[in-house]
């Protein structure tokens, strides 16, 4: 068996390394890299079948689970069948559009040694209708995949208002499933809950991983639900929940969670702009 080059068993292993290989680096100045948060978000949804993460806006988490975490699956097993829903199709469609766009362009293996993704995995390279369309989508099919792993596309589109019966993904990945439209209402956060209590039976196997990512919008929430039940495990850290020597410009001196991500002015300004 030939030997693996090391810059591509690194992305094989790690999703997070896989996410910065496909263009997700931060920009030169140092802003939105990876780091440890992110390393911890990924290890979490790997940890055990059910998990959900509860982390403040912009920091990456839906980019780091909803879009490299399926690409990075599908890269280990081109026969998963993975569903990526949100509260609503539109949002959901958006996701899967970014999957295509990068899984059509190219890994920065060296500094400035670009190679397209279908180069180095050419399991992972697109059908040729895929490979043409542009904005959001609605699923994709990549030409590793084998009539074995089902009739699901390779990564398809659902939200709240979808009906899964006959699907039976073997991965899936819920992003902000509530938001402050459809968490306003008991039954709107019923709904909610029910379209995750529906998909669990529906996994292609009892292992199946779900993963559920959002922001806490009231009591009795998704989030709400699923701290109560002891077979989904959670993560969960609040805008101030980072690390520093001293004392830090945070509330009763706690430190950003990811400066490179937001900094103690950006959060400040957010949270006037939010009271």
């Amino acid at each position: 068996m030939p030997k693996i080059p090391q810059e591509i068993r690194a992305l094989i292993e790690s999703p997070v390394e896989l996410g910065k290989a496909l263009g997700y680096r931060g920009d030169p100045s140092g802003r939105k890299q990876f780091g440890d948060l992110h390393y911890k978000i990924v290890d979490h949804a790997r940890s055990q079948p059910w998990t959900y993460c509860v982390v403040p806006r912009g920091h990456g988490k839906s980019t780091l689970l909803s879009v490299i975490l399926p690409i990075w699956k599908l890269l280990r097993n081109p026969d998963a069948r993975v569903l990526v829903a949100s509260a609503t199709l539109d949002l959901a469609k958006k996701l899967i559009g970014e999957i295509r766009d990068r899984l059509n362009g190219t890994l920065e293996l060296r500094p400035r040694l670009y190679v397209p993704v279908s180069e180095v995995f050419p399991n992972l390279a697109l059908s040729s209708a895929d490979r043409r369309a542009q904005g959001p989508t609605s699923k994709l099919n990549v030409i590793g995949r084998t009539s074995g792993g089902g009739r699901e596309p390779s990564i398809f589109a659902g939200a709240v208002s979808s009906n899964l019966a006959g699907n039976h993904p073997t991965d899936a990945h819920f992003d902000d499933l509530c938001n402050e439209q459809n968490s306003r209402t008991y039954a709107q956060r019923q709904k909610v809950i029910e379209f995750v209590q529906q998909a669990v039976p529906l996994m292609r196997y009892q292992d199946s991983p779900i993963t559920v990512i959002g922001t806490p919008w009231a009591f009795g929430d998704i989030l709400d639900y699923l701290k109560g039940h002891s077979s989904w495990k959670g993560l969960s850290f609040g805008v101030w929940d980072g690390k520093g020597k001293g004392k830090g410009p945070g509330p009763d001196g706690k430190w950003p969670l990811c400066p490179t991500f937001l900094n103690d002015e950006e959060i400040a300004f957010i949270q006037r702009d939010v009271s």
